[in-house]
């Protein structure tokens, strides 16, 4: 994530300080989950979904369950907070991403292509 991610994420007024999680190693970030509600979906009526923004772990520290951990830590603080479902975005080229989330119940629902030329 750009700083500038980071920084538009935490002043919405969506952001909830309780729906970030890191893990920790030796005084070092390596792995994070940002769990995101959007302050509509709490109005009556809507569909309640929450999202999983941003889930990573450091390439060292993969393999090991800290994703997975920290995968159902955010999927759980999105059910605290009153969500029925939970969403995520993944990578179609990130076989070993999909895996884990599929592993955990998460079910594509659909498919997007995005386009890029470089300027």
């Amino acid at each position: 994530m750009t700083v500038g991610e980071i920084r538009g994420f935490v002043n919405s007024q969506s952001f909830r300080p309780d729906g970030v999680v890191y893990a920790v190693h030796a005084g070092e970030v390596v792995g994070e989950c940002w769990s995101w509600i959007e302050s509509d979906q709490l109005l009556e009526g809507r569909e309640r979904r929450g999202e999983v923004w941003c889930l990573c772990v450091h390439p060292r520290h993969r393999g090991r369950g800290l994703g997975r951990a920290l995968l159902l830590t955010g999927v759980e603080r999105l059910r605290q907070g009153g969500m029925r479902s939970a969403s995520l975005c993944v990578d179609g080229a990130n076989p070993r991403a999909r895996r884990l989330y599929e592993s955990v119940g998460l079910q594509q629902d659909n498919e997007q292509k995005w386009y890029r030329k470089e300027l």
